[in-house]
C-alpha cells in the first residue's frame, strides 16, 4: 500500500471510528444496569469520571438547554435524584439553571462553558479508549459495528417506549 491510499484508509478509517463513537454515544446507558457498570468500569481511569456524573452532562449536552422532567426521563432517573446530580454538577460549576421562559415555575438546565469542556474533554477521551480497542478491527467491522449498534439503539428505544416502567424493589427500613 502506498502512502496515497494508506492516507485513504486511515481517513476513511477515522471517519467509521467518529461515526462509531457517535453511535456508541447513542446508547442509552441505564444507572443501575449491572453489566453497563462493569463495562465502565473496564473504562480504568475514565471509571469515575463517567460515571453518573457523565451520564448527567452527556445528557444535558445533548438536550440543552433542557427542563428537569426531561432530564430525568431521558436518565431514567427520579426527579429528585436528577436535581440532586445537576446540584452536584452545578456546585463543581459545569452546569447553569435558567428560568424557563414559557413556564414561570419551571427551570432549564444547560452546560456552562467549563461543563462544555469538561464534556469534549471527556468525549476525547472515550474516543481515544475506544480507538484503542477498535485497533484490532477492519474498516469494514467498525462501519457493519456502527451499523448494529445504531440498529441495537433504535430496538432499544422502541421496546422501552412501549413498556411499564421498572418497578423497583421496596428498600427495607
Amino acid at each position: 500500500m502506498n502512502v496515497s491510499s494508506r492516507s485513504t484508509h486511515d481517513s476513511a478509517r477515522d471517519a467509521g471510528v467518529r461515526r462509531f463513537v457517535a453511535s456508541w454515544r447513542r446508547v442509552p446507558i441505564g444507572q443501575e444496569s449491572p453489566e453497563w457498570c462493569r463495562l465502565e468500569a473496564a473504562f480504568g481511569h475514565l471509571g469515575r469520571r463517567r460515571g453518573a456524573s457523565a451520564r448527567t452532562l452527556r445528557a444535558i449536552g445533548d438536550l440543552e438547554p433542557c427542563r428537569m422532567t426531561d432530564l430525568a426521563s431521558r436518565l431514567g432517573m427520579s426527579p429528585s435524584t436528577t436535581t440532586r446530580a445537576v446540584d452536584r454538577l452545578e456546585a463543581q460549576g459545569l452546569v447553569v439553571r435558567l428560568p424557563d421562559r414559557d413556564d414561570r415555575r419551571s427551570v432549564k438546565v444547560e452546560l456552562s462553558p467549563a461543563g462544555s469542556d469538561r464534556l469534549a474533554e471527556l468525549d476525547d477521551q472515550t474516543e481515544a479508549l475506544l480507538c484503542g480497542v477498535l485497533e484490532a478491527f477492519t474498516t469494514d467491522e467498525i462501519e457493519a459495528m456502527t451499523r448494529s449498534l445504531d440498529q441495537f439503539a433504535a430496538a432499544l428505544a422502541e421496546w422501552s417506549s412501549i413498556q411499564d416502567p421498572p418497578v423497583r424493589p421496596q428498600q427495607r427500613p
